[in-house]
């Protein structure tokens, strides 16, 4: 939802935290036996909205992420142009334990700080 926004309307910074490509190919990493492309209405491809996007990005990772893996949050920070985004991962956290981290926090607010 995030990357629809800053897509289509101006946006001074955008902060995308455990991001994916597209839900089709996260879903299909979890459900490959199934033909989810047919099965979803929707496939949230942020990945076609990145060109749109203007705004410098952070993204944040969780290390070890078991939702989201970093295959398809590397599949869309490759299509962002190098100077317009700053990747943060942080050590140890997880998918649902990410903001619990103080290094969660030092980079949401660092982004807006050092950004704007």
């Amino acid at each position: 939802m995030a990357t629809y926004v800053a897509a289509a309307r101006p946006v001074e910074h955008l902060v995308l935290v455990t991001p994916f490509d597209s839900i089709e190919r996260v879903a299909r990493d979890f459900y490959w036996m199934f033909p989810v492309s047919l099965l979803l209405k929707d496939k949230f491809a942020s990945v076609a909205r990145v060109e749109a996007i203007t705004a410098p990005t952070t993204v944040i990772i969780a290390e070890h992420d078991q939702i989201i893996s970093r295959v398809r949050t590397d599949a869309l920070i490759t299509h962002f142009p190098l100077r317009q985004v700053a990747v943060f991962v942080i050590a140890g956290a997880e998918h649902n334990n990410l903001q619990l981290f103080p290094d969660y926090a030092t980079a949401v607010i660092g982004a807006f700080l050092s950004r704007t």
